[in-house]
């Protein structure tokens, strides 16, 4: 059956594309299936002539080869850690389970955004959060730091903050130490910048600000643990549910009266009310609109969605404490 070429408005849209191939005994085709993205419909038709020879396609593929070497062997990394950057990337572009192992954290945390502003950090880019106190375990932070410049040479830019927790004096070796570890991995230019590495003392920040730091972090490791996949490893946790009360109670119901009123701008499903106030559907005799009609009526903590088919209520305060 033949695509019909057409566009319209439908419940679940698609891009649908077909090629017809006829094979020959004991032949084989190749096909390439490619998606792209430009900024108009001329350099779209552009990158599909570009495309369209395999030619072209093999020296793409080889190009992002010889590039992922050479950023390999640029930021020095071994097979493991971009086995542990995966992880930790799909943490960052997800909210995961793992938030959960500081969950206290979030639950008293009542700051917003703007008490990050105070520490140089914007929080308008995904957070990852790693707290020391031993320089044993900096090979934990230098692999956070590999993964932040990972991500940042593949268009991803994300805020590295590290906590460290030493005892507080004029010296602070362990910063020192951290600082040197930056230096040695090219990114001190890095340091105290948008989208850059932030080196904070946990001793002088007050316990709300640590909760908030938890709390807007995609991903948090303590370094002093060690191994950050198990650290990333989303455990099978008993989850304490909400106890349901049983009511004996029985309600009626009542029925409802069709709107009869005449309706002005009537399109067969409905029309505004003489007043010019409302807008009426009627929906009886298994009569639907012919797409789902949703309304959402919200300000930025509250508010309720309406459709054709009923309403539900929400609260980002409840939907944070939910995350």
């Amino acid at each position: 059956m033949p695509l019909s070429n057409t566009t319209g408005a439908v419940l679940d849209p698609i891009f649908s594309i077909r090629k017809r191939v006829v094979l020959k005994p004991n032949s084989s085709v190749t096909l390439a299936y490619i998606t792209g993205i430009a900024d108009s419909k001329e350099q779209c038709i552009e990158l599909c002539q570009k495309y369209s020879e395999f030619y072209n396609i093999d020296r793409s593929f080889s190009s992002a080869y010889l590039r992922a070497q050479m950023e390999d062997k640029y930021l020095s990394l071994t097979l493991n850690e971009k086995e542990i950057f995966s992880e930790i990337l799909n943490h960052i572009l997800f909210v995961t389970d793992i938030r959960r192992k500081y969950s206290e954290n979030i639950k008293n945390n009542y700051k917003g955004q703007s008490s990050l502003w105070a520490y140089g950090i914007s929080g308008d880019l995904p957070v990852m959060l790693v707290k020391v106190s031993k320089s044993d375990y900096l090979d934990i932070v230098e692999t956070l730091v590999k993964c932040h410049e990972y991500f940042r040479v593949r268009g991803l830019l994300t805020d590295l903050v590290i906590l460290v927790k030493e005892e507080g004096g004029y010296l602070q070796p362990l910063q020192s130490q951290i600082r040197d570890l930056i230096r040695y991995n090219n990114n001190l230019d890095k340091l105290d910048r948008f989208g850059g590495i932030f080196i904070r003392s946990i001793n002088t920040m007050p316990k709300e600000d640590i909760d908030l730091l938890y709390s807007v972090a995609r991903v948090s490791l303590d370094a002093d643990i060690g191994n950050i996949q198990k650290q990333l490893s989303l455990e099978e946790s008993s989850i304490n549910l909400v106890k349901l009360n049983k009511i004996n109670r029985a309600y009626d119901f009542k029925e409802l009266p069709i709107y009869n009123e005449p309706l002005q701008i009537f399109n067969g499903y409905g029309g505004f009310t003489t007043n010019g106030r409302e807008y009426v559907i009627k929906l009886n005799d298994n009569i639907y609109t012919p797409m789902p009609w949703i309304n959402v009526v919200a300000n930025n903590r509250f508010g309720f969605i309406s459709s054709e088919c009923g309403g539900d209520i929400f609260s980002l305060k409840i939907a944070e404490k939910i995350s």
